[in-house]
């Protein structure tokens, strides 16, 4: 019976474990798990640094049945030169439904600091002795990012309107009963240097983002008084055209795989549609 996330030690490069801004904030990804078909979202938390101690939050789900397959967890860590230990808490909520050889576990993993284009990620591979069961890598939350991506747009052009220039192709219709989801994009593809930007309801959520096989996830609300249409545009077309990308959805407990497709003449649209009374 092999344990999954929940003790983290991160190996930094020295000259990034002195930056505590870098460390601080929360990290989400996806976890690989290589001997079952599944794989579990987590994402970390890190508040409160104090000199080279900290304390957060740790949460994680599998993608199958999300709301019986997780668990939420307090953490404490500190930091140790160029490595910084994260060590879980006794879980304050845990649900393993669909695995009954399986569980949250208080072991031990080691991941990298890394810069990933333009963005860091926290990066890790199996380990007998510890956790990791197969490949991890968390990124930096994207709405620091949404806000960079915000501001650049105000200077550039057309920025916001870009993509009415291609026609819009509907991939797909997700119902929602929550306003508020998240999803996770990454290239499905050969990793050829596919670079895409995100628009939801009009707005630019994610500029320039190059594919890679890491997901990059976006949290996003529905509105009712808006249309909430995801659109694709490819800023360019990699080495092997079109633009692909596996964008999962997690809305509702539930979890949405979808493939879109965009090139320099059409964009990939996907319209996510709330009830008359969403919560």
């Amino acid at each position: 019976m092999r344990c999954l996330w929940c003790l983290l030690l991160l190996a930094f490069n020295s000259s990034y474990a002195q930056s505590s801004h870098l460390l601080q904030g929360t990290w989400e990804g996806v976890h690989h798990i290589a001997h079952i078909k599944d794989s579990a979202y987590i994402s970390i938390t890190i508040h409160n640094v104090s000199g080279q101690t900290f304390s957060g939050t740790s949460y994680g789900h599998f993608f199958e049945n999300p709301g019986q397959n997780y668990y939420r967890s307090n953490i404490k860590g500190h930091i140790n030169g160029n490595k910084v230990i994260i060590d879980m808490l006794p879980h304050r909520e845990a649900k393993l439904a669909s695995y009954p050889t399986f569980y949250w576990c208080t072991g031990r993993s080691v991941l990298l600091l890394q810069k990933d284009s333009n963005n860091y990620v926290l990066a890790g591979q199996p380990d007998p002795d510890g956790c990791l069961t197969g490949p991890m890598q968390l990124r930096k939350k994207v709405e620091a990012q949404a806000d960079e991506a915000d501001k650049r747009a105000e200077h550039i052009p057309g920025a916001a309107e870009k993509y009415m220039t291609r026609r819009n192709i509907l991939t797909q219709t997700i119902p929602l009963q929550n306003r508020i989801f998240r999803i996770a994009l990454s290239d499905n593809g050969t990793i050829d240097g596919d670079t895409v930007s995100v628009y939801f309801s009009g707005k630019l959520v994610a500029d320039r983002l190059a594919l890679t096989a890491t997901p990059f996830i976006i949290h996003l609300e529905a509105s009712d008084t808006t249309d909430n249409e995801l659109i694709m545009y490819a800023e360019n077309e990699g080495s092997v055209p079109p633009n692909t990308a596996l964008m999962i959805i997690y809305a509702d407990n539930r979890t949405y795989p979808v493939n879109l497709k965009a090139g320099y003449r059409n964009n990939a649209l996907v319209r996510f549609v709330l009830p008359s009374n969403p919560k």
